[in-house]
């Protein structure tokens, strides 16, 4: 188990210090109108093609590899895959991407392409620093867990689109949206559930402090809370992660740590945050964007006592990658702007080095590709590591 740990911490370097030297190279191609548009392309189909040749990364690599390949074994039209439940998006985008090609990756392919179109669309529309966002992007933890959680990056992808319906007060494509993204990860609807309620988010330390200590109290029971969502059919499902928690042991409980880490990092920009708008006047869309990164500070503190609530928060954590760009732009003093720059860039440096040691408890430490690795189980995966 030592060794694993040294890897841990090798993978987090490596990770890191590659993403920071893409990140550089944009830097430097970023010169003028074309080279500002080279760059995100260049920053765009990096990231795309590296995530597609990924394998092995996150121990749910496996199940979605496996799903894809076996999928016309099962079923016979899309139809089927449309009736057989609700959570069809994933099996019926496996199903005709495996009609097209008979490629053993190809998912993989089309799905780090899918779930970049809706940051790189959203980075386009609303960030006046779109390289900082590619780099919250990047070393502030979405990008490491993409080839993951590949449902819930897709239904968090079109989450992006329903904000934005939402930003616009366009209600019935925001509901749309969510929907759709419902079909690709169930857990998308809390997005529904929640934001109609943003207006009651109140941007006061007080506010946010009692909103944080009400969610770890009510993290504490969380079992006889979440035992009442999963009597609901469309949750039925998630019964197992209940059972998983109820008997996870010492080792199990490594992974909270992840849940803490993400608390305090999202609970320390909200303070400074709150610091940065009582010297600059903010506008409705900052507002609206920081009330959801409070939602996802508040769901990351309940997580600490039920760490599979965390990958809720990603929902709107997201949005980081617009609203940090967003908030510096409201700072006109170019000094004053280059130190904040700096000290972002720095503190994503460390978040990702962190990020990536404390997610290895999840199998994060890997970055073999197609080319010099094979799909296996984790179990597998974890035997041949230790070896």
């Amino acid at each position: 188990m030592q060794t694993r740990y040294g890897t841990m911490l090798i993978f987090a370097i490596s990770f890191t210090l590659f993403w920071v030297l893409i990140l550089i190279i944009s830097l430097i191609m970023n010169k003028g109108a074309i080279g500002k548009r080279l760059s995100l392309l260049f920053l765009f189909i990096t990231i795309t093609i590296l995530v597609s040749i990924r394998c092995n990364s996150g121990s749910d690599y496996y199940n979605y590899y496996l799903m894809y390949n076996t999928i016309t074994d099962f079923y016979s039209s899309g139809s089927q895959i449309l009736m057989s439940n609700y959570q069809f998006g994933y099996p019926l985008l496996c199903f005709f991407i495996k009609k097209i090609t008979d490629n053993s990756n190809a998912i993989f392919f089309v799905v780090s392409i899918l779930s970049m179109i809706a940051p790189a669309w959203l980075i386009r529309k609303y960030s006046p620093f779109p390289i900082l966002s590619y780099a919250i992007l990047t070393l502030g933890g979405y990008l490491l867990i993409s080839t993951n959680i590949l449902k819930q990056v897709l239904a968090m992808s079109i989450i992006m689109f329903a904000i934005d319906r939402l930003l616009k007060k366009k209600y019935f494509s925001f509901v749309v949206c969510t929907l759709i993204a419902s079909t690709f990860h169930i857990t998308s609807l809390v997005a529904f559930a929640v934001l109609p309620f943003i207006k009651l988010i109140k941007l006061r330390k007080s506010f946010i402090f009692g909103g944080g200590v009400i969610s770890l109290i009510a993290g504490f029971f969380s079992s006889y809370l979440l035992t009442l969502i999963i009597r609901i059919p469309l949750f039925s499902r998630y019964q197992r992660y209940f059972s998983e928690q109820s008997s996870i042991g010492k080792e199990d409980y490594k992974l909270m740590i992840n849940a803490i880490f993400l608390a305090m990092t999202l609970g320390l920009i909200i303070i400074i945050i709150l610091k940065f708008f009582n010297h600059y006047q903010i506008d409705y869309m900052e507002i609206f964007f920081f009330k959801l990164i409070i939602i996802a500070f508040f769901i990351a503190v309940f997580s600490i006592n039920f760490f599979y609530v965390l990958r809720i928060s990603f929902y709107f954590s997201q949005f980081l990658i617009i609203f940090i760009p967003i908030i510096l732009n409201d700072v006109k003093d170019r000094i004053k702007l280059k130190k904040y720059w700096t000290m972002i860039f720095i503190g994503l440096i460390f978040f990702s080095i962190i990020f990536c040691i404390v997610s290895g408890e999840n199998n994060y430490y890997n970055y073999s590709t197609i080319f010099d690795d094979i799909p296996m189980s984790v179990q597998d995966f974890v035997t041949f590591r230790n070896k």
